[in-house]
Formats: C-alpha cells, sequence, structure tokens
C-alpha cells in the first residue's frame, strides 16, 4: 500500500513510519525541515560485483531465462548506516547534508530522483535460479570491501 504520513519524525509518527515500512509499504512522509528530511532515511539495494557476475552466468546458462532478474543483498540497509560504516572504517568524518531534489536534479539530472527513492527491492526470479548473494550488507563488511579495494588498487 502506498502511505502519505504527516509527522513522519515525531513521537507517534516515527512508531508509525518503522511499522509501515516494516510491513512492505510505500510511505512518502511529511516532514517540517532538513533535520526531519534527514531522519527518514533512505534504503538502497545493492549487490556485490561478485555476486552479479554470478547471476550473469545462471541466466546465460539457463536457456528458459528472460525478463528482469533483481540482484541484491536484501540487506535493507539506510544510506546513512552505510555513510557511518565507511566513515569509522576509513577514520574520517563524513559530511553528510540534506540536498534539495531540485539541486540535486541540477548537479546529477534524472539520476538524482533515483537515488532519492526509498527502494527496498527483493530477488525471487534471481533466488529461483539457485542464486544468493556472498555479502548481506555493506555496513556490516566494510573492513573487507576495503580490503578489497585496497589491494585492486596496488594490483
Amino acid at each position: 500500500m502506498r502511505v502519505f504520513l504527516t509527522g513522519g519524525t515525531g513521537y507517534v509518527g516515527s512508531a508509525v513510519l518503522e511499522a509501515l515500512v516494516r510491513g512492505g509499504h510505500h510511505v512518502d512522509a511529511l516532514v517540517r525541515n532538513n533535520e526531519g528530511a534527514a531522519a527518514v532515511q533512505n534504503h538502497w539495494p545493492l549487490v556485490y560485483d561478485r555476486d552479479l557476475g554470478e547471476l550473469y552466468a545462471r541466466i546465460v546458462n539457463t536457456p528458459t531465462a528472460c525478463g528482469v532478474y533483481h540482484a541484491n543483498d536484501e540487506g535493507d540497509e539506510t544510506v546513512n548506516d552505510i555513510v557511518v560504516a565507511l566513515g569509522e572504517h576509513a577514520h574520517t568524518q563524513p559530511s553528510i547534508r540534506h540536498v534539495p531534489l531540485p539541486e540535486a536534479r541540477k548537479k546529477m539530472g534524472p539520476y538524482a530522483d533515483a537515488l532519492a527513492l526509498d527502494q527496498r527491492v527483493r530477488s525471487p526470479r534471481a533466488r529461483a535460479l539457485g542464486w544468493a548473494p556472498t555479502l548481506h550488507s555493506v555496513a556490516g563488511n566494510v573492513a573487507r570491501l576495503f580490503d578489497e579495494w585496497k589491494r585492486g588498487k596496488a594490483a
């Protein structure tokens, strides 16, 4: 169900927001200011590059495979959780600010709209091919990802 929620960062509204999202509903929340907007955090579906390669191989080797396949870790992490984890591991203070969508569109074009979405995606068709992600959390695997990135730069 698509829900418009007013007061999404208030005492009651934040609990209602969390329950609706947990229930799989799409929620647009009205908030008063940028601080409130930052509290309504977006989720991004993510996939590890090797996991994506594995899915491609399964699709190519399945003669009946056609259509759209979603591949993601189903970790439902928020963008802010990922940024905080990266900042802690990189020993730097991330610079985070709310960018109004019109400003973001000027800088990034239509891609800004995609980044502004709260996206919770599942992969039932990919899993039906026997595919499963090996990386289930970016924030929980920051050390591993940084090590792989460093090894790639050194090679």
